[in-house]
């Protein structure tokens, strides 16, 4: 993975359309009853874990007068694969394959976010990413008060 320049407003754009992201199952009443909303606690708690981790191992440089990150491929890769095999899954195994798109278009987002372990995982894969570019945000800002 290369490494890419540390820019704030980008980074503040980008966390700011994660952090909505994360809280839209919540603006749905009806979508976090019972059992679910420990599902989302689950996975709001690793998802911000798993920023935490990725941010301590991720490595920064400053060249020609700017900085940049790279992040640890691993932990994102594995979350970003987590959320494609959970959205595959969700789409193949009701709905009677993935070649039966009328059926996985009619699939009520709703129906979805009902279902504690995918609303879980969709928590993790938001607060990850939303974790990562807050902590990137606030490095950012300490990395150009050093300058």
């Amino acid at each position: 993975m290369r490494f890419v320049p540390l820019h704030k407003q980008r980074l503040g754009l980008r966390t700011g359309l994660w952090v909505v992201l994360l809280l839209l199952p919540l603006l749905e009443y009806h979508a976090l009853a019972g059992v679910v909303y420990l599902w989302y606690g689950l996975g709001l708690a690793l998802g911000v874990g798993l920023g935490i981790v990725a941010m301590r191992t991720a490595r920064f440089e400053q060249r020609d007068g700017t900085w940049f990150y790279r992040m640890n491929l691993w932990i994102g890769g594995v979350v970003t694969l987590l959320f494609i095999a959970r959205v595959l899954v969700n789409f193949s195994g009701e709905q009677g394959g993935l070649g039966d798109t009328q059926a996985a278009l009619s699939a009520s987002p709703t129906n979805i976010l009902s279902d504690g372990s995918s609303l879980g995982l969709f928590a993790l894969v938001f607060a990850y990413y939303a974790c990562t570019g807050l902590l990137l945000y606030r490095k950012a800002q300490t990395l150009s008060t050093e300058v």
